[in-house]
């Protein structure tokens, strides 16, 4: 890369840092693609499945405390609405990468400082529902792997792989995954 042969020949230590400011970013950035891409590949291909009891708000506890780091940097809010009790028959490891996948992508791009709400109710197992800046075309390529939403997106970093994911995992278990984007709300749902 051009940082590394910068990095090479610079003698100034604030732009030799600089330079492995950027390695190390795009070395993370290559990692996480690495790793979606292989979650993508998993998804698509044939796993056992199985059937269990899962409880909806105890899947969601698990995975909001492991991005906590995340929605703490940004300072969102998180609003959970009538998930107590709420229990579906599935895999719980798909279904819970689904949900990583489905809250990483909300945390990203949601504003800082806003509100990010998860709710249930007797039509849908799980809605997340984030604000957004920007626009937003075309909502079912979305779920097509590498695609990331246009101007809503900005240069904001992504693999375009996290709502493929979720799409893939959550078919395999028999579940529709919805998008809606009116109101500047960007809203998954999770149907049976």
């Amino acid at each position: 890369s051009s940082y590394a042969e910068n990095y090479e020949v610079s003698s100034d230590k604030s732009k030799k840092d600089y330079y492995v400011s950027k390695i190390s970013e795009n070395a993370r950035y290559m990692d996480n693609l690495i790793v979606k891409t292989l979650e993508l590949s998993k998804a698509e291909s044939s796993f056992v499945i199985s059937n269990e009891s899962v409880k909806v708000e105890s899947v969601v506890e698990e995975v909001l405390e492991q991005l906590n780091n995340l929605v703490q940097e940004k300072k969102l809010k998180i609003n959970k609405k009538n998930l107590n009790g709420k229990s579906i028959k599935t895999d719980k490891v798909c279904f819970k990468s689904s949900l990583v996948a489905l809250l990483e992508n909300s945390i990203k791009y949601a504003p800082a400082e806003t509100e990010i709400v998860i709710s249930s109710d007797d039509t849908n197992i799980l809605s997340i529902s984030n604000k957004f800046e920007g626009e937003i075309e075309d909502t079912e390529n979305l779920k097509k792997a590498f695609v990331r939403g246009n101007k809503a997106r900005g240069d904001m970093e992504g693999s375009g792989l996290g709502l493929s994911i979720a799409d893939n995992n959550l078919s395999k278990l028999g579940f529709n995954l919805l998008i809606d984007t009116s109101d500047k709300t960007f809203t998954v749902t999770i149907k049976n």
